[in-house]
């Protein structure tokens, strides 16, 4: 009885222990970017599996219940993103990238935060949390969460930083060798790269806070009227607040940059270990006498979208190859007929596909969840990039050694054939790519564990002030120095001034004097 007693004491004890472990807390993701939702879906798996109590509002709710995770499901016409055009985004150059995400923003927003699902939760008095983690790729005026709970804020990046949110958080962005994914370009840029990158830079830095931040202000202020939101701090001051910032990055597929301590490179997340393929695909890999090649797009890049010409290009190309084929394709009908060494599907299991030792090739969009698994695998790739942050991620492949890339502008059956072969036949890319596969994975922490290590950081300490730098309090004359240059070029031209006046003077006095000898 005593024995009993004890376990009982001890159980009671672990839960009470457990309980006061625990948080409670919100992630909202309104935006339908299945990219960007799923890459950090994990984490809040593993955050409920450890105890914490996930609320998660989003338009990608769990297929499978999970205890601790709660969803709220946010419905939205699926119209919306299935109208998204790849070759008018790819269309965007370097003067109009910026302005059409502030223009995507401001139209996804409307459609989607007046939900009557959305506001029920946004105006609801029933929930309490301990933290708020948002995302703030187009959706800043989420930020004003962490003003109704009273509790930190941790920010989730899709990707390596850009000026629009370097700036709130104190982060340098220093045009010269910090780029702009969306330039296009590598941290070794040309003199035009520099000046696309400056261009782009200014928008945000400047422009943004003319055009784009006022709308993001509507929407906050239209639509978060939750009760004692009359008290909320200007939004400028609230994106100032965050604690930490966990990026979708990481210099072995990236750029190398200087970060404060509150920013947190975690990427990863999403890749495992891969699992032995079953059923038809293990039939179809394990019987390709020259190995297989993967071709996928991902969740954005819909091929059956594409030009009629491109996908001529790719079927025309696929036909020639000796390597079966397992292309992912989002509509039922193509085209026309494919022939056996090509299995077409709009599902596969990809990251047991790229980890079969038999898959020899991925032919990738080169957006930074496709590059993520094939760096873990040490797979080589072939990118077609389109728009976003998919230059940037090729270009960087191709600099490392990993993978060629075809621009689509440039696609056609000899230029794609060409980086193929060369890829497939090259043993340099193979080889950097098992060398970047071991610097991706040479961590004290795994991806997970470390983030996981961040945001329970944020909890124990009530949040991560003393990790801000002071840069995020000064306005753009002190950061860049422009009231000391001013002091600086006006000293120096006052002094120039009175030294050629003083000059001119003492000139005129020895010509007096010597006129008066005379």
């Amino acid at each position: 009885m005593n024995n009993y007693n004890f376990i009982v004491w001890i159980f009671k004890f672990l839960t009470l222990f457990t309980a006061s472990q625990s948080a409670n807390i919100l992630v909202f993701a309104p935006m339908p970017f299945k990219s960007h939702f799923r890459g950090f879906q994990p984490l809040f798996k593993e955050l409920a599996s450890r105890g914490h109590n996930l609320t998660v509002v989003s338009t990608f709710p769990l297929k499978t219940p999970q205890p601790n995770y709660t969803d709220i499901p946010i419905s939205i016409d699926e119209n919306i993103l299935k109208g998204v055009d790849p070759m008018e985004l790819a269309s965007h150059g370097f003067l109009t990238v910026v302005p059409s995400l502030w223009k995507m923003s401001t139209f996804l927003a409307k459609k989607i935060i007046p939900k009557p699902e959305m506001q029920n939760f946004i105006l609801s008095q029933d929930y309490e949390f301990d933290l708020v983690m948002v995302f703030s790729f187009c959706q800043e005026y989420s930020i004003t969460l962490g003003h109704k709970y009273k509790v930190p804020v941790i920010n989730l990046g899709v990707s390596t930083l850009w000026p629009s949110n370097s700036k709130w958080i104190g982060e340098p962005s220093t045009f010269s060798y910090i780029l702009d994914q969306r330039t296009g370009a590598t941290d070794q840029m040309s003199f035009i790269e520099r000046f696309k990158n400056t261009v782009i830079g200014i928008y945000q830095l400047f422009l943004e806070d003319y055009y784009y931040l006022p709308l993001q202000k509507d929407t906050m202020e239209k639509y978060f009227k939750y009760k004692g939101h009359e008290s909320r701090p200007p939004i400028e001051d609230m994106l100032r607040n965050v604690s930490v910032t966990l990026l979708n990055a990481h210099y072995s597929i990236g750029v190398t940059r200087p970060y404060l301590p509150g920013t947190i490179e975690i990427a990863g997340l999403h890749v495992n270990e891969p699992k032995p393929l079953i059923g038809k695909f293990l039939e179809f890999v394990d019987s390709a006498e020259h190995g297989v090649i993967y071709f996928s797009f991902g969740t954005i890049v819909d091929p059956s979208k594409l030009p009629n010409s491109t996908i001529e290009v790719f079927i025309n190309v696929l036909k020639k190859l000796k390597q079966k084929v397992m292309w992912k394709w989002d509509s039922k009908n193509l085209p026309t007929q494919l022939p056996d060494h090509v299995m077409v599907s709009d599902w596969f299991p990809q990251p047991d596909i790229l980890g079969h030792p038999n898959v020899r090739l991925f032919i990738t969009h080169g957006g930074v969840h496709s590059l993520e698994e094939a760096t873990y695998n040490a797979l080589p790739i072939v990118g077609i990039p389109f728009f976003g942050d998919q230059h940037m991620n090729m270009r960087l492949a191709e600099r490392n050694g990993i993978g060629k890339m075809v621009d689509h502008i440039d696609l056609n059956e000899k230029s794609m054939l060409s980086a193929i072969d060369e890829v497939l036949t090259n043993p340099k890319y193979k080889e950097n790519s098992r060398i970047r596969s071991k610097i991706f994975k040479d961590s004290h922490l795994r991806p997970m564990d470390r983030a996981v290590y961040w945001i329970e950081y944020v909890l124990r300490h009530g949040g991560a002030n003393h990790l801000t730098s002071s840069s995020v309090v000064l306005n753009y004359n002190q950061y860049f120095l422009a009231d000391i240059c001013l002091v600086i070029i006006s000293t120096t031209a006052i002094s120039m001034f009175l030294i050629a006046m003083l000059f001119k003077y003492t000139m005129k006095t020895k010509d007096y004097n010597s006129l008066k000898k005379k």
